[in-house]
């Protein structure tokens, strides 16, 4: 199972080189904003659940340091790249490369596509030739 990795600093709304004095302040604001005490629901609790964990996470360097370590990459690669679809390959070019290492050929013809064999012509029976 693979676990998703949630922004810290988005849930937060600080920058990745915020100090611990702003990062203490953005807490303290969502907290009062959406603790259960305040602002009952369900939706409001989980909200502030993932703001405990970002303040635990974010206010401990060492734990700060191995998060952003393990979410480099995957930053890095977001901002690099505009979002864009993936690359379908054709299908024709697949099917080809898959069945001519299997020696057959595809084929399109009247009745649809199919599959010939390497040979071309009849088959001619070995007893006429003598």
């Amino acid at each position: 199972m693979l676990a998703t990795v949630r922004d810290y600093y988005k849930i937060l709304g600080v920058g990745q080189d915020a100090d611990k004095k702003a990062i203490k302040a953005a807490y303290r604001r969502l907290a009062r904003r959406f603790h259960p005490d305040v602002a009952p629901g369900r939706d409001t609790a989980k909200r502030f659940i993932e703001i405990q964990e970002a303040y635990e996470v974010l206010s401990n360097p060492t734990r700060r340091r191995l998060y952003d370590r393990a979410t480099r990459g995957r930053r890095q690669r977001a901002a690099a790249s505009p979002k864009r679809r993936p690359r379908i390959p054709n299908t024709e070019y697949v099917l080809s490369v898959i069945i001519g290492g299997l020696g057959l050929r595809l084929s399109a013809g009247v009745g649809g596509i199919g599959f010939v064999t390497g040979r071309r012509g009849s088959r001619r029976d070995p007893k006429d030739d003598q």
